[in-house]
């Protein structure tokens, strides 16, 4: 803190004071080749040891870094290989060429299309003060219908040129151009500046990727210029004095602007994330969500629905980030949104590749809070995504005994009873339970198993009718499977739903209890005809299994 306070105030910077708590503005990043003069050279490195790609990459990197330090602002780097940004060139209707990089105005777009304040494009470079010599690198041709899509849209080919400079070689500088977006993709106001950086090569002591300190410090001077330019009315750490108004200069008349509802800024703000989210617009979900979190960084539902977006889209990274941040939220978090949050969480660091980190978490959580249900369910997860299924199961009845409400442990110990083929004691399991999760148990066993005993039914008659198994074999098939629907039928009858749940769901149950007990008196049928021989116990057979078919189809959308 007292090294921060030293730069700013050797810089010139001030503090100024915040009125009201803003929600913080969106700057997208592009490093690019492309500005006054457009140089990228390949094969001789500039005097602080970096090709002028690299260089520029790196700039991008320590701008953003330096701008995520002072928390004033959210920041997106621009890559145009990643998935999010390909979504949002694919909704803004742009196409980028191969081998080229997007000009001004197709930037101001793909920023509108993320909802972001400004876009800020990073130069750095080799110094253009003194003459130079240029000796032009070929540059691959782009073929007819590349090279007419980019001069559709306005796209520039990256000129690539290696630079000498006579007599010593020049410092490498960093630049910054910012510009607002306004509605529309129109530009808005502009801001440039420039610094030349201190260019020692630090050669071997610095890690291969890591940001040199010359770059550092060229970015920390120009963001704090940022924050105290464009952004002064957001900045909380520093602002340019050259900005503030002299001394004896009256200050202007207080205007009183209506306070800002955060709570429901931040509630329209998740409804309309959410509604873009389920129309596959994940991009722009994530920015309005983003917001959401800002208006509200104590409350635990903006965070779960940003990181169910993110997971979405593929980030699992952020979203980890995002639920690790809400699970600190204890007091603000139910024990629904916990649950919720730590199968994300689990889902995350699955995806990511991280399954020792996930394992190290989860018994750190267990460790502090033994009967946690929300921990020990994804501890659950890894076990199953790791094919542990004896653990998996050992986990959901340590669950069941402390937290017999668990609809979640409930369903995923009849799911490993029935992989497994014990369908009895998955009954047995539903039966147990307290009604809510009986309820849900005895659908998902019925679920799981119905069609697959009637579709065994209907493979076992055509195999006996085309004399490819015996009819004992048949009988006794059939004798077990309708043994089995008689007990999914005991199930589902004595598996009600609550009292208080829609009607919806209790006429899904009940066209569900039909089923079974048409599919049971289907295979009782077949039975009988396979002992004595009578061509109607054949024919209802039949007919019953048709019936089953038809209420099963009906349980899933029960409108009558």
């Amino acid at each position: 803190m007292k090294r921060r306070l030293f730069l700013l105030g050797s810089l010139g910077f001030a503090t100024l004071p915040v009125a009201a708590v803003q929600p913080r503005p969106l700057i997208l990043i592009f490093p690019t080749s492309l500005g006054r003069l457009s140089v990228v050279t390949q094969e001789k490195a500039g005097p602080d040891g970096l090709l002028d790609g690299d260089r520029i990459n790196l700039a991008a990197l320590a701008v953003r870094n330096q701008l995520e330090e002072e928390k004033v602002v959210v920041t997106l780097l621009y890559d145009s290989n990643d998935t999010y940004f390909k979504k949002a060139l694919e909704s803004a209707k742009i196409k980028l060429v191969p081998g080229t990089e997007p000009d001004e105005a197709i930037r101001l777009k793909i920023g509108a299309q993320v909802g972001a304040h400004y876009i800020l494009t990073v130069f750095s470079r080799l110094s253009v003060d003194q003459p130079q010599t240029a000796k032009p690198v070929k540059v691959p041709e782009l073929t007819g219908k590349e090279k007419k899509i980019a001069e559709t849209q306005g796209q520039k080919p990256l000129e690539q040129v290696n630079l000498t400079t006579p007599g010593m070689p020049t410092a490498p500088t960093l630049e910054l151009e910012a510009i607002e977006i306004k509605p529309g993709a129109k530009a808005g106001r502009r801001w440039q500046d420039k610094i030349a950086m201190a260019a020692a090569n630090e050669g071997s002591r610095r890690p291969v990727g890591s940001i040199p300190n010359g770059m550092q410090s060229a970015a920390r001077t120009l963001v704090y210029r940022f924050l105290g330019g464009p952004l002064r009315e957001f900045s909380r750490n520093a602002v340019d004095p050259s900005l503030l108004p002299p001394p004896n200069v009256p200050k202007p008349p207080v205007v009183e602007v209506p306070a800002t509802d955060f709570d429901a800024e931040s509630a329209r703000l998740q409804k309309e994330g959410m509604d873009l989210l389920s129309h596959d617009k994940v991009p722009a979900a994530i920015v309005l969500l983003r917001q959401a979190v800002n208006y509200q960084p104590r409350s635990a539902t903006p965070r779960l629905l940003l990181s169910r977006a993110y997971l979405q889209a593929r980030r699992p990274g952020e979203a980890a980030s995002e639920v690790r941040r809400a699970l600190k939220l204890a007091e603000a978090t139910t024990p629904e949104q916990r649950a919720e949050l730590t199968r994300l969480l689990a889902h995350s660091l699955v995806e990511d590749g991280d399954l020792e980190g996930a394992t190290q978490l989860f018994n750190q959580l267990l460790a502090e809070n033994p009967a946690s249900t929300e921990a020990r369910l994804g501890l659950t997860e890894l076990l199953l995504n790791r094919g542990q299924n004896e653990a998996a199961e050992i986990q959901y009845r340590l669950i069941r005994e402390r937290d017999p409400d668990s609809v979640e442990a409930g369903q995923g110990l009849a799911r490993l009873l029935l992989a497994r083929g014990a369908l009895e004691d998955a009954i047995k399991e539903a039966r147990s339970s307290v009604p809510s999760v009986r309820h849900l148990m005895a659908t998902l066993i019925f679920v799981d198993t119905a069609n697959g005993l009637a579709g065994r039914m209907v493979q076992n008659r055509a195999a006996w009718e085309e004399n490819k198994i015996s009819r004992e074999v048949f009988y006794k098939a059939a004798t077990t499977q309708a043994g089995r629907a008689k007990l999914l039928a005991e199930l589902l009858t004595a598996a009600p739903p609550v009292e208080t749940v829609a009607d919806i769901v209790k006429r899904a149950h009940n066209r569900r209890v039909l089923a079974a007990n048409l599919l049971s008196q289907a295979l009782g049928s077949l039975q009988g005809f396979l002992e004595t021989g009578e061509v109607a116990g054949g024919v209802r057979a039949r007919t019953l299994l048709n019936e089953f078919y038809t209420e099963m189809k009906d349980a899933q959308d029960p409108k009558v």
